[in-house]
């Protein structure tokens, strides 16, 4: 699978959407929707129009790929009238200081571009994953969406839609109040801003939006300070994707998320900040309390740390229950935490503790 985007064939295709005047009112989708048309069906898809008014096709495009979840990507794909004040042509796709310019390069035939160029490589790597793909691109969102409301009325199953993307915060932050999406996934590093201050502006400017971080940072400090600005979940870029997955769909209903590397970190971190000071462990434990502190902590079920101490079931059991009661530990993860910061397990058995499933 492709690892990365074809900036040249991104371009290209930018420029030929920008260069069909897709202007809203009066509204004339067509020439954009059949050349969309002609690219999905180059890369596989069943592709559909959805006549909404004369020369405003939606346009819908369908990729079976065995059974799994329905992803969809949705944009639209007319635009406010250019209006005056242009230097240049608005339906001309222009090049300065680093940035593309013209009718639309923004809202929202960049987002075009790229969700086809997405697709185009999960087609090509068709057997790394399962499921249907959607592409859903619908004329009429500047003025009324008819578009939109008319595909919606035809209760299509979805599992997940991404709506769009922004290349930095300050348009982030326009799209989702113009979209109100239920999710945005937001990366710590963004132009002109960075850590935590994207996610806080996206939190104080869209308060209804809840905010899934993805990122490559897995510091503890961007954890907490993610989460302290208003993140419902924090999930690393090289997650696993049935991870990524559940914690999409659990941020999206309002359950904070992470994956599991960022969870490991937090325990390792946790078991190892200091607590309320303990007395000395020869004080208060002898041998045989430590073995059993030792076996709790690691998981180890009361069945056989009974079979390694010949001892009867029952028997373990009071003795466990007496010695937590007396080390007032209310539960297997205060053992753990206790066990680690008296130094009773060694720096692999707490990365073993960390990692178990």
């Amino acid at each position: 699978m492709e690892t990365s985007p074809d900036r040249a064939r991104l371009i290209d295709m930018l420029s030929k959407l920008v260069a069909a005047n897709t202007e809203n009112p009066p509204g004339r989708e067509i020439e954009a929707a059949q050349y969309l048309a002609h690219e999905l069906a180059s890369l596989g898809l069943d592709v559909n129009f959805q006549d909404i008014a004369e020369g405003r096709p939606n346009v819908v495009a369908r990729f079976d790929n065995g059974p799994g979840p329905v992803f969809a990507f949705n944009s639209h794909m007319d635009v406010v009238p250019a209006g005056a004040g242009w230097t240049s042509d608005p339906f001309k796709l222009r090049s300065q200081g680093g940035r593309l310019f013209a009718r639309g390069a923004c809202d929202a035939k960049g987002p075009i571009a790229g969700m086809v160029e997405a697709i185009r490589m999960l087609c090509t790597a068709r057997d790394r994953w399962s499921g249907t793909l959607l592409a859903v691109f619908v004329v009429d969102e500047e003025v009324a969406s008819r578009g939109a409301r008319a595909f919606v009325a035809e209760r299509p199953k979805i599992d997940l839609c991404i709506v769009g993307d922004a290349g930095d915060i300050e348009s982030g932050i326009e799209l989702v109040r113009k979209h109100d999406p239920d999710l945005v996934i937001c990366d710590l590093t963004m132009p002109g801003c960075t850590g935590g201050i994207a996610v806080k502006k996206l939190c104080r400017e869209c308060p209804t939006t809840r905010v899934l971080v993805l990122t490559a940072h897995d510091s503890l400090e961007c954890i907490r300070e993610s989460f302290t600005a208003g993140a419902i979940g924090y999930v690393r870029k090289d997650a696993l994707r049935a991870d990524l997955l559940t914690a999409v769909r659990r941020a999206a209903t309002g359950a904070q998320a992470i994956c599991r590397g960022v969870g490991d970190i937090v325990i390792r971190n946790w078991l190892r900040e200091p607590g309320p000071p303990q007395p000395a462990v020869d004080a208060r434990l002898d041998p045989e309390d430590r073995r059993i502190i030792r076996l709790i902590a690691l998981g180890v079920p009361t069945w056989r740390i009974a079979a390694d101490l010949g001892r009867g079931v029952k028997v373990v059991e009071k003795y466990r229950a007496n010695l937590m009661r007396r080390l007032d530990l209310d539960s297997a993860a205060a053992v753990a935490r206790f066990a680690v910061r008296c130094n009773l397990l060694s720096s692999e058995e707490v990365d073993q503790l960390v990692s178990a499933d």
